[in-house]
């Protein structure tokens, strides 16, 4: 369960309606990034969620990859990718090992 960033009132609201960060596995190659996550990495509530994404990123195509910290919730990094005009937001944990291969991609930057 998430913890949001802001008031009682806003944490008190997520007690009844938590939100969940979904996981992921994150596999990296010297030529590619693969990721197997769920359709929405934030899902709200507590029914199971039965969806299954994949993200390729081919590392030699990559422009630039970034790290913030998640405006809503604490403890929740987003790693923006970006190729080109396109990117791609991917949150993780904060400090987590997925967190962590995404940044060994190259042209890291922090936020």
């Amino acid at each position: 369960m998430l913890v949001p960033r802001g008031g009682a009132l806003t944490r008190a609201l997520h007690v009844v309606r938590p939100m969940t960060l979904q996981g992921a596995l994150v596999f990296a190659s010297t030529h590619e990034v693969q990721v197997l996550h769920r359709r929405d990495w934030l899902v709200r509530g507590k029914r199971p969620v039965h969806s299954l994404a994949r993200t390729v990123l081919l590392l030699g195509r990559l422009d630039a990859v970034t790290v913030r910290q998640d405006a809503r919730y604490t403890g929740v990094s987003v790693v923006t990718m970006r190729a080109g005009t396109s990117s791609i937001d991917l949150p993780v944990p904060s400090g987590s090992a997925a967190e962590r291969v995404l940044l060994g991609a190259p042209t890291v930057a922090s936020a």
